[in-house]
């Protein structure tokens, strides 16, 4: 690849490629824009935020939770997706577990790959199965439940216009971990 089709990324994280090819030629800018915009259409990045307060033994404790949840479908062939899921939680606890502790990090991880057929039912619904990983990625111990997990999860949703609506179905078991925790 020549310097002049090298990806250039703008100050939003954006790429464009700039290119000596006509955009009126097969294979030109039209397409690899085109191209973009299908892939840009399809992966997501919700953040959730959650609060929880009166917590701990003596109802003072509270935390903020922020989900990073990016959403990744890769195409496996014209008839099926698999669509990753990842679970990244951002935690700040306040006096917990006891009255002046608390801890800020990550927490452990919770990762689900969902086998979804490419095009949705006759009815307009979406559907995915898969296995889903717990990640014992916690950077301290009262962040996390210091055990690897693994279970079954299940997606279903329907889209009509600016709404999506469904839901999403796991359970977890320990695999392994520390012995001294609860199991998940």
């Amino acid at each position: 690849m020549d310097d002049d089709s090298m990806p250039r990324g703008d100050m939003h994280g954006r790429h464009a490629v700039r290119s000596r090819r006509s955009s009126a030629r097969p294979g030109g800018r039209r397409s690899l824009e085109g191209a973009c915009k299908r892939l840009a259409s399809l992966v997501s990045v919700p953040i959730q935020a959650n609060y929880d307060e009166k917590l701990g033994a003596h109802d003072e404790g509270s935390t903020w939770r922020t989900n990073i949840q990016p959403v990744i479908p890769i195409s496996l062939n014209k008839s099926w997706n698999l669509i990753s899921r990842t679970i990244v939680p951002l935690i700040d606890q306040d006096d917990l577990p006891a009255k002046g502790s608390g801890k800020s990090g990550v927490g452990d991880i919770v990762a689900s790959l969902f086998l979804s057929p490419a095009e949705p039912t006759a009815a307009g619904w979406i559907w995915g199965v898969g296995p889903v990983f717990l990640l014992p990625t916690a950077s301290h111990d009262n962040l996390g439940a210091e055990q690897y997990g693994f279970g079954p999860t299940a997606v279903f949703l329907k889209q009509q216009g600016a709404w999506t609506a469904g839901g999403l179905l796991n359970h977890i078991e320990t695999v392994t971990g520390d012995s001294g925790r609860d199991d998940v």
